[in-house]
């Protein structure tokens, strides 16, 4: 946490290695362009970074695929020594300060530049990972974050459930997005079902959805940019691939975008 304006914390979770640690995870996130600001510079932006932690005695050689929601993508590759830990920091991802080499050199903070997305990650031992958001923007003294747990794809399911909250005012209020990964091995529409806390989900639902979304591919529901979604809404949004043999992974997001900043990271619930 920080202390003074513009004022930021995040949590970070501890988690049991077995059921978590793989050699293969998602992690949906925001890194540079996501706000009002025309400029994408290191001090008004998003800054995204992905912890990982090597509980096993031998070197684990990581891949991180970067692939932002309109199209961008970069891959990444670094050692995580046996027993310790390493970050892939976006900003910082492609120079010389980082542990990773990008194939596409550092990644881009030209307008519009990368914002939502999701990344995948490779290993060739089991690795834990938990990736941190911060907006630290000195120019508004706004300051949000939060921090997404990686899910491991063998723990998917074709659906999900998650909590939240959400306003539809982009300047002031909740801004809330919900990014579905395909884990699986095929081709699929999501749905994104918004439910009304404590009404009759037959008169106060909303369904959005996200067609043909491939196998190692995201979708997201943003619902400030949803035309359909609810304007406020407090309740519970289930994530359903069509195709029941299909497996996703789940997560949401809700951020405060106001001179008060706020940030939170709602579970999804695979079941």
């Amino acid at each position: 946490q920080r202390m003074t304006s513009p004022y930021v914390q995040s949590v970070f979770q501890a988690v049991p290695s077995t059921g978590f640690s793989s050699t293969d995870l998602r992690i949906p996130l925001v890194f540079n362009g996501h706000g009002s600001s025309s400029k994408n510079e290191k001090a008004l932006k998003w800054l995204t970074g992905i912890s990982f932690v090597n509980t096993n005695s031998s070197d684990a050689t990581v891949t991180v695929e970067y692939t932002a929601y309109n199209g961008y993508t970069n891959t990444c590759t670094g050692t995580i020594p046996a027993n310790g830990s390493g970050v892939w920091y976006a900003p910082e991802a492609g120079t010389a300060s980082s542990i990773f080499t990008c194939t596409g050199g550092p990644i881009s903070w030209s307008y519009p530049g990368p914002t939502y997305g999701s990344v995948k990650v490779t290993s060739n031992v089991g690795v834990l990972a938990i990736a941190n958001s911060n907006r630290y923007d000195t120019g508004a003294g706004l300051g949000a974050g939060y921090s997404s747990l990686a899910a491991a794809p063998s723990q998917a399911t074709y659906r999900a459930v998650c909590p939240l909250a959400f306003n539809k005012d982009a300047s002031t209020d909740w801004l809330t997005g919900i990014q579905a990964a395909n884990v699986g091995s095929i081709t699929t529409d999501i749905k994104f079902t918004m439910v009304k806390a404590g009404l009759d989900p037959s008169s106060n639902s909303v369904v959005i959805t996200k067609s043909s979304v491939s196998a190692g591919s995201s979708a997201s529901a943003y619902f400030p940019e949803e035309s359909s979604a609810f304007t406020n809404f407090e309740g519970a949004v289930f994530v359903e691939a069509t195709d029941t043999s299909a497996k996703i992974s789940v997560s949401s997001s809700n951020t405060n975008y106001n001179t008060l900043g706020a940030a939170a990271l709602y579970d999804c619930i695979n079941y």
